[in-house]
């Protein structure tokens, strides 16, 4: 439902005025609980607007974008992030480097430096996702991390492209 792109993106109004158009048409009335619901979730809680990278740190993603490959760069809610075989595995967010760390590696990262997982929002943390730490962004150690975060997205099975339209 183009809804929840809506309130990912950072955008209410046009979330709102999806699930009202959506109440309109819904006979099934599962269907038009669980969007009164999901309605309501939306009025009281809108997702926050994301902040856009600086350039900076966009020019030191496209510079690790290289240690990874033949991975694609793509852009996810408006920001780049590495794909390998359809799976992410680097990427910004805010000011944030991401990094997908195999349960091993993201416990020996979180153990190594100051910081946590990735939460694109509050409360919703992407378990399999770290933050690297600032002081390590622009440190040459971080290229290490950037290899295994890619060693992680070759393990994974490849998912199959989505259908468009």
């Amino acid at each position: 439902m183009r809804a929840d792109v809506h309130l990912r993106a950072g955008d209410p109004r046009a979330a709102l005025a999806d699930y009202e158009h959506a109440l309109d048409l819904v006979t099934n009335e599962a269907e038009r609980r669980y969007l009164a619901t999901a309605h309501r979730l939306a009025e009281e809680d809108p997702v926050p607007a994301f902040r856009k990278s600086p350039p900076e740190l966009i020019a030191r993603f496209d510079e690790l974008a290289q240690l990874a490959g033949d991975a694609d760069r793509k852009l996810m809610f408006g920001y780049p992030v590495s794909v390998l075989r359809g799976n992410m595995f680097m990427g910004l967010h805010e000011d944030s480097l991401i990094l997908r760390l195999a349960e091993a590696d993201r416990a020996e990262f979180l153990g190594r430096y100051d910081t946590g997982l990735f939460e694109p929002m509050p409360g919703r943390p992407m378990k399999e996702y770290v933050v690297v730490p600032p002081s390590l962004v622009y440190d040459d150690a971080v290229g290490e991390w950037v290899r295994r975060s890619r060693t992680c997205a070759e393990q994974l099975p490849a998912k199959k492209p989505k259908k468009k339209g």
